[in-house]
């Protein structure tokens, strides 16, 4: 008899502790899910559409003939809009980034304002010249 309950305490113990491991997992699951979340739209603050500049109005007005608009961002660091859409064709949601020309850019990153782009290159071709003369 003594052997049956200690067999049953330590089945329900191995049981207990399962489902408390499978908790664990979720929860840190979903932190993890948040976090990609959250990292995604670093930098990104919620903007209304007459705050845009006037290209970046016409551009995503342009994109809101065919697609709907889901939400618009942007990160005055980088000086990038986000723009979230649902394609009214095929129900895709899609992502725009576009800088403040309305033009779309590849990478948020990609888009540093015009003076520090030019100011690298500049750097980049000094180098250059100064390795050519020492080579």
């Amino acid at each position: 008899m003594k052997k049956v309950i200690l067999s049953m305490a330590l089945v329900l113990g191995f049981v207990l502790s399962m489902n408390a491991q499978e908790n664990e997992n979720q929860n840190s699951q979903q932190q993890q899910q948040e976090m990609v979340q959250q990292n995604q739209d670093d930098g990104f603050k919620d903007i209304a559409f007459d705050q845009l500049n006037e290209k970046v109005q016409a551009t995503v007005t342009k994109l809101a003939e065919t697609c709907d608009l889901n939400a618009l961002m942007y990160n005055a660091q980088t000086q990038v809009t986000k723009v979230k859409v649902t394609d009214k064709a095929d129900q895709s949601k899609k992502v725009y980034l576009f800088d403040n020309e309305g033009v779309e850019v590849k990478d948020a990153s990609c888009s540093e304002p015009k003076e520090e782009k030019k100011s690298e290159q500049v750097e980049q071709q000094t180098e250059q010249k100064e390795k050519g003369i020492e080579g």
